[in-house]
């Protein structure tokens, strides 16, 4: 902060209206330097963008609310304290050059946008995308209308929605489901309290796990493993670089390929091929079963493995590899 101009907004720069703190100026509010809103104010209110050139900090007990959007050259910081809470929210996009972070939830109808991590003690909302080319970090929800994009990893305690693609430098860790409209990368691991859904693909560095389902309108694809204590099912291949687990049934409606070994505590069914060490599964194994692609061939219904363990082969030919 040193050498920029520090400006405080207090009871003194606001109009007081039905208990809350409001400006009435439409205009854009431009502030130089560094700008601290002062706490206890309830709910401080901006009809304008507000614009500051150095940081911003929300003391504890306002909550800040924009009906346009807060754009900030430097860091957006809001504390609070035992019994408070701090809320930021703007009608269009939060921007900042810097950090993002509040111990309360961050609303935005627009875009959240940050050169470094963004943190909320609750919620992260955006009606369009977040993009970080750091860290996103939520206790609770994180829900984009648009895609989210972190340039290291993505964390939340509840679930990760978004209209769009998620995609991360690092990690993906949720305490409940992600939700994708279209795919899910991670660099490395994927890890989920409950379900993962993506109507695209499921990529990850190293594993993905869930403790539900992993279902993927596209192909997923693992450097490690690829495990789910419910059901797995993909519209596209299925590879993982070590092994393929489910609790229930494992399907895909290419091929499915493990370095190591494939098993299902139910059936497990390839549209076209199926190659791994070791093959175990409760019921049936079917390979070969493709109606949306080329017509299999004998290849192409193949199970390759070097020990089948359990199952029944219902389709395809079994061959030692």
């Amino acid at each position: 902060m040193k050498g920029r101009p520090i400006k405080r907004i207090g009871q003194d720069d606001l109009d007081a209206r039905d208990g809350y703190w409001v400006s009435d100026t439409i205009d854009d509010l431009h502030f130089p330097g560094d700008l601290i809103i002062e706490g206890g104010l309830g709910e401080a209110r901006f009809l304008g963008r507000l614009i500051i050139l150095g940081d911003l900090k929300v003391l504890p007990g306002t909550d800040l609310l924009a009906a346009s959007s807060i754009i900030v050259g430097g860091s957006i910081r809001a504390s609070a304290r035992i019994g408070s809470s701090v809320e930021i929210k703007a009608g269009c996009f939060i921007c900042s050059g810097s950090y993002i972070g509040t111990h309360f939830s961050l609303e935005a109808g627009g875009a959240i946008r940050s050169r470094g991590r963004v943190e909320a003690g609750d919620s992260i909302i955006a009606g369009k995308e977040i993009k970080t080319r750091l860290g996103i970090e939520a206790t609770n929800r994180l829900t984009s209308g648009g895609g989210i994009s972190a340039g290291r990893g993505i964390r939340a305690g509840k679930s990760v929605r978004a209209g769009r693609s998620i995609q991360a430098g690092s990690g993906i860790d949720v305490g409940g489901g992600v939700k994708s409209g279209f795919q899910i990368t991670a660099g490395e691991g994927i890890r989920c309290g409950s379900f993962i859904q993506a109507s695209g693909a499921i990529q990850a560095g190293w594993s993905v796990e869930a403790s539900g389902d992993v279902r993927a309108g596209e192909s997923i694809r693992a450097g490690a493993n690829i495990i789910a204590k419910n059901g797995i099912k993909t519209g596209g291949d299925l590879n993982a670089g070590n092994n393929i687990k489910a609790g229930e049934s494992i399907a895909a409606e290419w091929t499915i390929t493990a370095g190591g070994d494939i098993e299902a505590g139910w059936n497990i069914r390839a549209g076209y091929a199926i190659r791994c060490r070791e093959l175990s599964a409760k019921y049936r194994i079917l390979a070969g079963t493709s109606v949306f692609g080329p017509p299999p061939n004998d290849e192409d219904t193949e199970i390759v493995c070097s020990e089948l363990l359990s199952g029944e082969i219902a389709f395809g030919s079994l061959r030692a590899g």
